[in-house]
């Protein structure tokens, strides 16, 4: 078995990951609300998941009446100004109240390349 040499292990590496890429493997992207509609055929809008207000609540519905998530609360614990809610707060927010991050996959790769994230 070869030797580490531990001292001097990561001395050519600026990254504070010690060059190693970053793999994010639990990371949340929240469906936009026009995710479906805006690429369905004018045929389909009506049927395909979107969000819809019932009883003054936003929801998912499917086929225009069947109700799939209530609230459509998005999955994001991130705030508008990058900062994350305590607890389970999120859950009572609205997708207008989160990043864009956590909604557009423009704005995440964005963020991602700007934490060094390599996936």
């Amino acid at each position: 078995m070869t030797a580490i040499d531990r001292a001097n292990l990561f001395k050519d590496c600026t990254s504070p990951f010690g060059g190693r890429k970053v793999v994010d493997v639990d990371t949340h992207l929240t469906e936009p609300h026009d995710l479906w509609t805006s690429r369905a055929p004018a045929s389909l809008k009506d049927r395909v998941p979107q969000v819809m207000a019932i009883d003054g609540k936003r929801s998912w519905v499917l086929d225009g009446d069947v109700i799939i998530g209530e609230g459509a609360n998005p999955s994001s614990t991130v705030k508008r100004d990058g900062t994350k809610w305590p607890g389970l707060e999120f859950t009572t927010k609205q997708i207008e109240d989160c990043h864009p991050a956590s909604y557009s996959v423009k704005e995440r790769v964005e963020l991602m390349d700007a934490l060094g994230i390599a996936a």
